[in-house]
């Protein structure tokens, strides 16, 4: 088990890089993967799962060929001479020489139970031989002891993340360190605390009235700050945000903690008109999202279109007409006819917006827009 999990870990930087983004966040509620059977116990099944089918194959491998081999009842299709006589020669080198815990290779699972039915032609009887069974519970039990070390190396993470984020306080501590999150916790367990409502009074009397703007990016910890402070009390307070803007993880937002905190407030107002865009653009989003029932997948945000606040803002235009509000691209599928890997449409997407830019710049330059 050890040796697979070094393997499965790769190094320190890759563990640290699982769990990097759960430091730091006491709010998380970490679920923690079912409790893993016995190592063991799962790998012996597997392995005398094995033994049984390196048995039935050492005393009867004839006879299990001609099941498989040239059979009028298996589809020609499915089972090709030439495919089943190259696994035959891959199960036999594996039952053969197969050491320890080794992966099956891909052959075998052709001449399980399952894999036969499916291969057998229609009113013709299956092949039937104990082989075929004994390769389903050793397909079986290889599935079964992979799932086993995926827990455990779960199990491994969690177990990590807990040991880092004692020893981050700790280190922090000996070094006498603060980092802006501690700053936060900190208080946050000073107002919980006994003197919480002391605590809490006087930040009020040194900010008698508090304007938080960009709310959707605040986290639990620091709605719960806000809501001990001010949660109870007469002083103004007003929290400025947009929930469609809670999407974006990577700015420590947090959509539900903007979710509870328009649920808390006594009165909510709505902007209902866009400063920014020309009333072309305006009108294409609200056609857009407008166009969906649950826009924002969150059944609590729901899209509500806008009017333009001003009808002619300075506009682009190229060769004197207007250039079109808003446009959409697509991404094509790739010379394989399958969806393109991550990397691929970041790749494209870069490189279309920089021609892009650099297309409207040039056109800005000969006087074309």
């Amino acid at each position: 088990v050890m040796p697979w999990l070094v393997t499965r870990a790769g190094s320190p930087d890759a563990m640290l890089a699982h769990v990097r983004s759960l430091l730091g966040k006491p709010y998380l509620a970490v679920i923690a993967p079912p409790a893993v059977p016995a190592p063991e116990s799962v790998l012996n099944a597997y392995l005398a799962a094995r033994e049984r089918a390196r048995s039935l194959w050492a005393a009867q491998e004839a006879q299990i060929r001609s099941l498989v081999q040239d059979n009028p009842a298996l589809s020609k299709a499915k089972f090709r001479p030439k495919t089943v006589e190259s696994g035959l020669v891959a199960v036999d080198a594996w039952l053969r020489t197969a050491q320890s815990n080794s992966p099956p290779p891909d052959a075998v699972s052709k001449f399980g139970t399952g894999s036969l039915e499916q291969g057998t032609n229609k009113g013709q009887p299956v092949p039937s031989h104990p082989f075929f069974q004994a390769v389903d519970d050793l397909m079986s039990g290889y599935a079964n002891w992979q799932q086993t070390l995926e827990a455990l190396y779960r199990h491994l993470l969690l177990s990590l993340r807990d040991w880092a984020t004692q020893a981050m306080a700790e280190r922090k501590r000996d070094l006498r360190l603060q980092s802006f999150d501690d700053l936060l916790t900190r208080l946050q367990a000073a107002l919980r605390d006994s003197v919480g409502d002391g605590l809490a009074e006087s930040v009020r009397r040194r900010y008698p009235a508090a304007l938080i703007d960009e709310f959707q990016d605040t986290d639990p910890v620091q709605y719960d700050i806000f809501r001990r402070i001010y949660g109870r009390a007469a002083e103004p307070v007003f929290l400025v945000g947009d929930p469609k803007q809670a999407i974006y993880g990577f700015r420590g937002a947090d959509v539900f903690a903007y979710l509870q905190a328009r649920q808390d407030a006594v009165n909510r107002y709505a902007l209902d008109a866009n400063w920014r865009s020309c009333a072309p653009l305006v009108a294409a989003v609200n056609r857009l999202f407008s166009r969906v029932g649950n826009a924002f997948v969150v059944p609590e945000i729901a899209f509500s279109p806008v009017r333009a606040a001003s009808k002619d803002p300075p506009r682009l235009r190229i060769d004197g007409e207007p250039a079109g509000a808003l446009e959409i691209w697509f991404l094509g599928l790739n010379d394989k006819g399958k969806p393109r890997a991550i990397g691929a449409i970041l790749s494209l997407a870069f490189a279309a917006t920089a021609d892009e830019i650099a297309r409207l710049l040039h056109l800005g330059r000969s006087g074309r827009a």
